[in-house]
């Protein structure tokens, strides 16, 4: 057994050994930490901005509700607007302002993306007076139809019509909810014009084919449905 004396050396030496060890690891680390704290805090700075390369990706994703929004509000328009003149309540209203009710039926929930899809691109006015050139612009289309349909009276409907539309559109306050509320609209709306003409058409007394507009309300049914999830991830995004 060694003697306690040649037991205490050795045990000092391995001390005075590890101590150095650890001195020579911690000055290799802590160049590399402080590189690292350096780099995260540079790309937190500037009041918490995000990366150049985050913010990029970032503006990029923001035109995909937009894009949506307009694309389905006008193959919406281009699939109902022969629904919405072509039916007997617009020849032979019912009560005054019938033809209104029936297009703010018809057609309210592509407006609501058409004007969804709009108001994130243009954020430079206020909502009052988007609202209000909005409405302006939906009578002077009014009054265009009414003069290549010089056979239908309908522009004190489309009027109230886009009256009721922007009243609409104030009460949900917020853009996205526009797309959201309009993209649901537009989508049930046209999934069951789809879905009665293929029941008509499987039907046994069914006679002909159905009617030519059917794809397209089936593929802008899917679109509609697609800017409601868009406009709801990006609802943050939104003005």
């Amino acid at each position: 057994m060694a003697p306690p004396s040649l037991t205490c050396r050795w045990a000092q030496h391995k001390i005075r050994a590890n101590a150095r060890l650890f001195s020579t690891l911690r000055a290799h680390v802590e160049p590399h930490s402080a590189a690292v704290s350096t780099t995260v805090s540079v790309q937190q700075s500037d009041s918490g901005k995000l990366p150049d390369n985050v913010k990029v990706s970032t503006e990029k994703l923001r035109h995909l509700g937009p894009l949506c929004a307009v694309a389905a509000a006008v193959a919406g328009l281009v699939g109902l607007l022969p629904l919405a003149f072509g039916m007997p309540a617009v020849a032979l209203p019912l009560f005054p302002l019938a033809s209104g009710l029936f297009f703010l039926v018809m057609l309210g929930g592509p407006l609501l993306l058409l004007a969804s899809g709009q108001r994130l691109v243009e954020t430079r006015l206020s909502k009052r007076w988007f609202l209000v050139l909005f409405m302006v612009l939906l009578i002077t289309v009014g009054l265009a139809l009414s003069r290549k349909l010089p056979g239908h009276q309908f522009l004190l409907d489309w009027v109230a019509m886009s009256l009721a539309l922007v009243l609409i559109a104030a009460a949900l306050r917020h853009s996205w909810l526009w797309a959201v509320a309009g993209g649901v609209w537009t989508g049930v709306l046209l999934g069951l014009a789809s879905l009665q003409t293929a029941v008509d058409y499987f039907s046994p007394s069914s006679h002909g084919t159905p009617a030519p507009w059917w794809p397209l309300w089936l593929l802008d049914s899917v679109l509609a449905f697609t800017t409601v999830v868009v406009a709801f991830i990006y609802r943050n995004e939104a003005h």
